[in-house]
């Protein structure tokens, strides 16, 4: 498990496998929003509004017991961001982008 601090409105997410993947985003305050099943070329969006500076936790659990990193994603303050997760199919790492 690895974690990136970086402030960013897209993350993306490279995997090698097929598995199926589900997100989970914890916000500032303890709130928690999950994704759906999410496979190979698709996207989720969390929409966040953080008030205090705290990190916003985005987890990627990828079904079959394993569960590859943890991407802390810094968000400015008082500031609306969309998180915007791909997965793809390609060998596994992350990318992240400023919008």
């Amino acid at each position: 498990m690895a974690t990136h601090d970086q402030t960013c409105s897209f993350l993306r997410i490279y995997n090698n496998s097929l598995a199926v993947v589900q997100f989970i985003a914890q916000g500032p305050n303890g709130e928690i929003a999950r994704s759906g099943n999410v496979t190979i070329g698709e996207r989720w969006d969390f929409r966040v509004r953080d008030h205090s500076g705290i990190p916003i936790t985005i987890k990627a659990n990828v079904k079959g017991g394993k569960n590859p990193q943890t991407f802390q994603v810094n968000s400015n303050y008082d500031t609306n961001y969309d998180y915007l997760v791909e997965l793809t199919e390609t060998l596994f790492k992350t990318s992240f982008y400023a919008l």
